[in-house]
């Protein structure tokens, strides 16, 4: 049995508990492996900025001591950790002690996908230049144990968009970021597919959404577990929002921010009167 691959295995299956990790730190040390020490600075130095407000100056001398010696160890041993990955990706970062986070581009996820996800334990990935290579990008299987997706400064095609979607139907991401994508109505509508209803946060800040899309979030089931939704800069008037603010489907929303959509006080009155918390600016 490879140890390795069932200690990552676990860490894959609930990537937000601390505690799979920490075993596996603990039988890293065991093995004389460096990576042991660095998960469990990590994860403490994450803790601590969990509980920032509650800290005391004991805290902070130790944050400043786990920083030194994280430092330390990143530049021993960090080219030698990150080489299997470095060469296939833009930029790769250690979360909580492992190599989880990658910024590619769509030609590199593309291309490299499968050498990409075996190399670390992948959780977030940040995608540029994905225009017109997702439906070729985001078909590698091990893609499904993403549980965060963000693409930026992309006109997407509809192709891509219904990528998108196709893996969220397979797979467990609940944070998506869409930025600057240029979506509209017609690329959104992809959407109203989704029944995989796993998604938490999304941020559709700066595309081109109208009135449709704000009816077609308010409506698909697959969008019922969001708690964070962000549609900042669009073009969604009186009408959209009505429909978020009468949705028997967001359930779940606590968050909304709506800046720079024309919609006038009448319908933020609504908003505010069914979310937590509505944001404007």
């Amino acid at each position: 049995m490879d140890l390795d691959s069932e200690f990552l295995k676990a860490i894959l299956a609930d990537p937000d508990d601390d505690m799979p990790r920490l075993v596996y730190a603990d039988w890293l040390h065991d093995q004389g492996d460096p990576r042991g020490e660095f998960i469990q600075l990590q994860c403490e130095l994450a803790e601590i900025h969990r509980n920032f407000y509650a800290v005391d100056q004991e805290l902070i001398d130790r944050h400043d001591d786990l920083v030194e010696r994280q430092q330390d160890m990143l530049l021993e041993h960090g080219d030698r950790w990150r080489a299997a990955l470095a060469p296939l990706v833009q930029d790769c970062q250690f979360q909580r002690g492992l190599l989880q986070l990658v910024r590619l581009s769509g030609a590199q996820l593309r291309d490299y996908g499968d050498r990409i996800m075996a190399a670390a334990p992948i959780c977030l990935m940040f995608v540029t230049a994905a225009r017109g290579c997702l439906r070729e990008a985001l078909r590698h299987q091990r893609l499904s144990q993403l549980t965060g997706l963000a693409i930026d400064g992309s006109s997407l095609l509809d192709e891509d968009v219904s990528a998108i979607v196709e893996l969220l139907q397979r797979g467990r991401i609940n944070r998506l970021v869409l930025t600057w994508c240029s979506l509209t109505d017609t690329s959104f509508a992809a959407f109203g597919n989704l029944t995989n209803a796993s998604l938490r946060d999304l941020d559709l800040a700066n595309n081109s959404l109208r009135n449709a899309s704000a009816m077609l979030l308010a409506t698909t089931p697959g969008f019922g577990a969001l708690q964070n939704l962000v549609l900042t800069s669009n073009m969604i008037r009186l009408r959209g929002a009505q429909a978020l603010a009468r949705s028997e489907v967001l359930t779940q929303l606590d968050s909304l921010s709506m800046g720079g959509n024309p919609i006038d006080q009448r319908a933020v009155s609504e908003l505010r009167s069914r979310f937590q918390q509505v944001m404007m600016q």
